[in-house]
């Protein structure tokens, strides 16, 4: 079964698909784990399948799920992400991803306001952009339509 015959039945904020001025936006910043983040992004490379590379964007947030926290998980989603989506722009937000993110030339942002002014202006129509991150760290006050 494919991950889009289930995406209608999803809870909130779990692969939560909407459009607003031609930029297709996925909320999935629920919770994060190193096997939920890799899911996820598997999901979306299959929900964008005949949308070019390029046209992806895919914000990653700190998963705080993994208490105490673990920096080789960090580096190894980030190193994993990079190979999964190699002509997608990827976008770090939170303090642990920020070092794993700097060393391979991916921008991050400490917090998701901190992210919201560069995201609103680097996509465009046409554009996919994926939120997925531990709950904790907000990235759904980056989507166009919510109150930071």
């Amino acid at each position: 079964m494919g991950f889009r015959i289930i995406l209608n039945r999803i809870p909130k904020m779990r692969m939560e698909t909407r459009e607003r001025d031609g930029i297709h936006w996925v909320n999935d910043a629920y919770n994060a784990n190193p096997d939920s983040m890799r899911v996820g992004i598997e999901c979306f490379t299959e929900l964008t399948d005949r949308v070019p590379a390029e046209k992806r964007v895919v914000v990653l947030g700190d998963m705080l799920e993994l208490e105490p926290y673990d920096a080789a998980e960090h580096e190894s989603l980030v190193a994993w992400a990079v190979e999964a989506l190699p002509a997608a722009r990827l976008i770090a937000v939170g303090t642990r991803l920020e070092k794993p993110a700097a060393r391979r030339g991916i921008r991050a942002f400490p917090t998701a306001a901190a992210a919201r002014q560069y995201l609103a202006g680097c996509v465009k129509p046409g554009d996919w952009v994926l939120l997925k991150g531990s709950r904790g760290m907000r990235l759904e006050t980056m989507l166009p339509w919510a109150t930071a």
